[in-house]
């Protein structure tokens, strides 16, 4: 796994975004690893009925699969927020810079969306998700939140922690605009989720 997270981590100082892509659509097309499948099967009881490509990305799992989702899918993210960062910093026009920023969002939030972990799941209830968001350890709700702000003209907050409720108010709204902005992405991916589902079935 050490030499996974090490291309990973070359890729994204690199700011390889598509190398990075390309192997998240691999592993989205790859069969599930044995200890993905013996973990969901000694938990629910039964042999998995859904593809690992819509696994829930903020849940503890074990496979190496799931990892390299995990890692390369944050590492996007990061890069996304770097370029966000430096598309701030150029010299262009309002009109270039705005295509740019909503570019970068509905890259963010095709990120999110990845995690598989929707604003919805009481997963985000919990102690310890409360605690990653409030200390800005979740790279994907980072990076979507740092967009939709740059994207509203509001300036961020560089602070380390911030209260669970605003985060998860700014991640609302956040995702509310994605919705509105990119209906095409979210169509995508829940259709994208039950013709997998279907499929395991047949």
């Amino acid at each position: 796994m050490k030499y996974i997270g090490a291309f990973v981590d070359c890729m994204k100082l690199c700011k390889r975004r598509s190398t990075l892509e390309t192997l998240i659509k691999w592993c989205h097309a790859s069969s599930r690893d044995l200890p993905s499948f013996y973990q969901l099967t000694a938990e629910d009881g039964e042999s998995p009925h859904h593809s690992h490509s819509v696994d829930n990305l903020m849940q503890k799992r074990s496979g190496f699969i799931y990892l390299v989702m995990k890692y390369a899918n944050a590492a996007v993210a990061s890069i996304i927020y770097q370029e966000a960062v430096e598309a701030e910093a150029q010299h262009i026009t309002d009109e270039e810079w705005k295509t740019r920023i909503k570019e970068l969002f509905g890259e963010a939030f095709k990120c999110f969306s990845r995690l598989n972990c929707p604003i919805t799941d009481p997963l985000w209830q919990t102690a310890k998700v409360k605690k990653q968001v409030s200390n800005c350890e979740v790279t994907e709700v980072e990076t979507i939140c740092s967009v939709f702000m740059a994207l509203h003209g509001i300036r961020s907050n560089e602070s380390s922690h911030v209260p669970w409720e605003h985060k998860m108010l700014l991640l609302h709204s956040a995702i509310k605009e994605a919705h509105q902005l990119f209906p095409s992405l979210v169509v995508k991916s829940i259709s994208t989720i039950h013709k997998k589902k279907r499929k395991r079935k047949e």
